[in-house]
C-alpha cells in the first residue's frame, strides 16, 4: 500500500513539473502551483530568449568594459587575427628665428605606412616613411666693402625611408578592447632638398626609431592608434658634412587588422 501511494505521489509530480522531474533546476511559486501549464509555457518563453539573444555568458563578456571582453564584431567567432594594415603621421608648424633676422616659417609633414603580421603578440613587418619639409632659409653675406647682404629664399625637402620593424602588443590582440604596445625599427632614408633655384642636394642615411602607443578598438577589426615616437634620421650629402636630426613626435594612427 505504501509502495503504490509513493508511486502516485511522483506521477502526480512530474505531471505538474516536467522540468523538476528531469532534474532541471526548477523553484515552482505559488502561482505556478496553482497552474503548472503556465509554469511550463513560462519554461519555454525562457529558452527562446537564450536561442534569440545569445548564452548568458556571451552577453556579459560582450557587456565586460574592462578591455578583456569580446570584439564586438565577434562573437562566437575564434578566428585571429593574421596582420595589421595601417598609417600613422604627426604634422608641425614651427617659426624659426636666427639672430637678428626675421622669423622663418617652417612645415614638416611625416607619414607612415605599415603592414605587421602578428604572431601570438608580436609583431614583424615593415614601414614605409614619406617626409615633406618646406621652409624660408636666410643667408647673410658680406661684400667687399664690409657692408652685410641678406638673401632669403624658399628651401623645400622630399624625402622616403624603409623601416623594418618588431612590435609586441601587451595584451591579447584577439579580445582586449585597449592594447597597448611597444616597437622599434631601424631602415634607411633617402631625401633631396632644394634652396631657391639651386640644384636638389641628394642626400641618404640610417633611420632608427622607438615608440610607445596604444590600440583602442572602435570595431572588431578598426582602431586608431595615438602613439609617442624618438626617432633619429643621420643624413649624409653627396657633398658635406653629415646632419643628424633627432627628437620625440606625437602621432596619430589608424589601422585595419585583418
Amino acid at each position: 500500500m505504501r509502495f503504490a501511494l509513493a508511486a502516485l505521489t511522483l506521477a502526480a509530480a512530474a505531471y505538474a513539473h516536467p522540468a523538476a522531474a528531469a532534474g532541471d533546476d526548477y523553484t515552482p511559486s505559488l502561482h505556478d502551483k496553482a497552474h503548472p501549464m503556465l509554469a511550463k509555457s513560462k519554461k519555454k518563453k525562457k529558452k527562446k530568449e537564450e536561442d534569440d539573444f545569445g548564452p548568458p555568458e556571451i552577453e556579459a563578456a560582450e557587456a565586460n568594459d574592462n578591455g578583456v571582453g569580446i570584439h564586438r564584431d565577434q562573437i562566437g567567432v575564434d578566428t585571429p587575427y593574421k596582420a595589421e594594415a595601417g598609417g600613422s603621421g604627426d604634422i608641425a608648424f614651427l617659426s624659426k628665428k636666427t639672430g637678428s633676422a626675421d622669423p622663418a616659417s617652417e612645415t614638416n609633414v611625416d607619414i607612415g605606412v605599415r603592414i605587421l603580421f602578428i604572431i601570438g603578440h608580436a609583431e614583424i613587418g615593415g614601414e614605409v616613411g614619406v617626409l615633406y619639409d618646406a621652409a624660408k632659409t636666410t643667408t647673410t653675406t658680406t661684400n667687399a666693402a664690409g657692408q652685410p647682404t641678406t638673401v632669403s629664399a624658399d628651401a623645400t625637402s622630399t624625402g622616403v625611408s624603409l623601416v623594418p620593424m618588431f612590435k609586441w602588443n601587451f595584451r591579447d590582440i584577439n579580445k582586449a578592447l585597449t592594447v597597448p604596445f611597444a616597437y622599434v625599427g631601424a631602415g634607411y632614408g633617402l631625401q633631396s632638398t632644394k634652396v631657391g633655384d639651386g640644384d636638389a642636394a641628394k642626400s641618404s642615411g640610417p633611420v632608427i626609431k622607438a615608440g610607445a602607443g596604444l590600440n583602442m578598438f572602435l570595431t572588431g577589426f578598426a582602431a586608431i592608434n595615438p602613439a609617442i615616437e624618438y626617432r633619429i634620421r643621420t643624413l649624409t650629402p653627396d657633398k658635406g658634412d653629415a646632419t643628424t636630426e633627432s627628437g620625440v613626435h606625437l602621432l596619430g594612427g589608424f589601422t585595419l587588422f585583418l
